[in-house]
């Protein structure tokens, strides 16, 4: 590769790609993903959600300021990486980010009874769009 494998250069394209990047209409009435990586948010809402949690939970500042300090140097990584995750739905590399997604949704307690079903609605839209999203990946 003229710029290697991990490169500041492909930081920015990645970033659209895991961030923008959102699924359009097919002339066949479908809904279709670009296989170059999608808004992560649309099919891993435990990982928005999770990064939601890391800021406004109620873990001690310097866990807050630990967690986004290994999201930024996890993804700010995964971000230089040539391939983006090769043909894919949704953005493959998330899934780097759970850990601590699972760690903001944990430090979240006590939970607001108000938003639950926020979250219980986000949660089961990410489900049934990760179910299309196989349909898809089969169905080309």
């Amino acid at each position: 590769l003229e710029h290697g494998i991990f490169s500041f250069r492909y930081f920015w394209h990645d970033f659209t790609h895991a961030v923008f990047n959102l699924p359009s209409w097919s002339a066949r009435g479908r809904l279709e993903f670009n296989g170059a990586g999608t808004a992560f948010w649309i099919n891993n809402w435990i990982v928005a959600l999770g990064l939601v949690a890391i800021a406004k939970g109620t873990s001690p500042r310097s866990q807050k300021l630990a967690a986004w300090g290994a999201v930024l140097l996890i993804w700010g990584a995964l971000l230089t990486h040539e391939s983006n995750g090769w043909f894919q739905f949704g953005y493959r590399y998330i899934i780097d980010l759970m850990p601590l997604a699972l760690f903001g949704v944990i430090s979240l307690r006590p939970v607001r009874r108000s938003t639950e079903w926020l979250g219980l609605a986000l949660m089961s839209f990410s489900v049934a769009i990760n179910y299309y999203g196989i349909w898809w990946l089969a169905n080309p």
